[in-house]
C-alpha cells in the first residue's frame, strides 16, 4: 500500500496543493505586518547637476476596515488547507481500498487457476482418456467419447479464460500500485 501511495500522481498533486495553500496562508498572514520601503535613486541630467534622492516609506495596516479583509483571507486559506488535507486523506483511503480489492481479486483468480491446473484439467483429461480407451475396446459409443472430449476441451478453455482473467487482475493490481509486482 505504501508503494501505491508514493507512486500515485494524484496524491503527489494533492500534497503540492496543500503546500501551495500553506504558502498562500503565510502570505496572507504577512499582510498583518507593516510594509517597509526604502528606495534610492540617482539621476544624471545633461544640463543640471546629478541628483541623489532617498525615499523611505512605511505602510502600517492598522485601518479598521482592512483588518476584516486580511483576517478573512487568512481564514479562507485555513479552510482551503483543511479541505485539501481532507481530500488527500480521502484519496489515500480510496487508493488503499483499491489496492486491497485488487490484491484480493488477484489471490482469488490465482486460487481458481491453481484449481484448474491441479484438479479440473487433469480430471477431465483422465475422463477423456478413459472414455477413449473404453471406445477403443468397444465398451462405449462414439457419442460418449465425443461428449467426454467436448468436456475436456471446455475445461481447457475455461482454464485459459481463468488464466486471462488472472493476468488482467494482475495488470489491474500493477496499475493500482503504480509499478510491477516484482
Amino acid at each position: 500500500c505504501a508503494r501505491a501511495l508514493d507512486a500515485r500522481p494524484e496524491i503527489r498533486g494533492m500534497q503540492f496543493e496543500i503546500q501551495m495553500n500553506q504558502a498562500e496562508q503565510s502570505a496572507a498572514r504577512r499582510e498583518y505586518l507593516p510594509d517597509l520601503m526604502v528606495r534610492g535613486m540617482y539621476k544624471q541630467m545633461v544640463d543640471i547637476p546629478n541628483q541623489w534622492s532617498l525615499m523611505v516609506g512605511i505602510n502600517i495596516p492598522a485601518a479598521p476596515w482592512s483588518i476584516g479583509k486580511t483576517s478573512g483571507r487568512v481564514e479562507e486559506t485555513e479552510a482551503n488547507i483543511r479541505s485539501s488535507e481532507q481530500s488527500l486523506t480521502d484519496m489515500r483511503n480510496m487508493v488503499q481500498a483499491q489496492v486491497r480489492e485488487a490484491w484480493t481479486k488477484v489471490q482469488s483468480q490465482w486460487q481458481q487457476l491453481q484449481r484448474y491446473e491441479q484438479v479440473m484439467v487433469p480430471q477431465s483429461e483422465q475422463a477423456y482418456q478413459s472414455s477413449l480407451t473404453s471406445y477403443q475396446s468397444g465398451q462405449t459409443g462414439f457419442l460418449s467419447l465425443l461428449d467426454s472430449y467436448r468436456m475436456y476441451q471446455m475445461v481447457r478453455m475455461e482454464y485459459y479464460m481463468a488464466f486471462g482473467e488472472y493476468e488482467s487482475s494482475r495488470a489491474s493490481l500493477e496499475q493500482t500500485i503504480g509499478g510491477d509486482l516484482q
